[in-house]
């Protein structure tokens, strides 16, 4: 098990985790937006390679626009209009892709440090606790997604929400 120093962000130092599995293969998390930094597989040759599109410091996902690799929320895409109604009960969320909402609005999930609740040679959790009302959604909820690096190879990525 291995953790580094990923950088300093507004949210705080980011660290990011490597997981490995007995085939050498290895993929790097970090806590920095949940997000997945790298990937490195054996090419043709047996060397291995990053095949992930990113960046090689905290600090450059927080510059970016782009979503490389890093958990989204409440919800992935857009909601039209950004509305949506429960129980005759309509929330509005907010506004950020011309009249959609994308990825759960502002303040996106990409740019916050995820707590580390588990982690271990092949499988990460990291969780994020959404208050009542952020972004405009009702309910508490805490979203925690997990990484599995399996034997055979394959990246096995869990999502769980748990709302109050």
């Amino acid at each position: 098990m291995k953790k580094e120093f990923f950088g300093k962000t507004k949210a705080g130092d980011a660290s990011v985790y490597t997981l490995e599995n007995a085939n050498h293969m290895s993929v790097l998390i970090s806590d920095f937006g949940a997000t997945i930094v790298s990937i490195n597989v054996p090419d043709a040759k047996g060397e291995l390679k990053d095949v992930v599109l990113g960046f090689n410091e905290a600090a450059d996902y927080e510059k970016s626009t782009s979503f490389f690799g890093a958990a989204i929320g409440r919800n992935a895409n857009r909601i039209g209009k950004g509305k949506f109604e429960i129980n005759g009960q309509t929330y509005q969320l907010d506004i950020n892709d011309n009249d959609n909402n994308l990825h759960s609005g502002f303040a996106f999930s990409k740019d916050c440090l995820w707590t580390v609740e588990d982690y271990s040679a092949q499988r990460i959790a990291l969780s994020m606790d959404y208050p009542d009302g952020f972004q405009g959604f009702p309910g508490n909820v805490k979203i925690t997604v997990t990484y599995t690096l399996t034997d055979d190879n394959a990246i096995e990525i869990h999502y769980e929400g748990t709302p109050d």
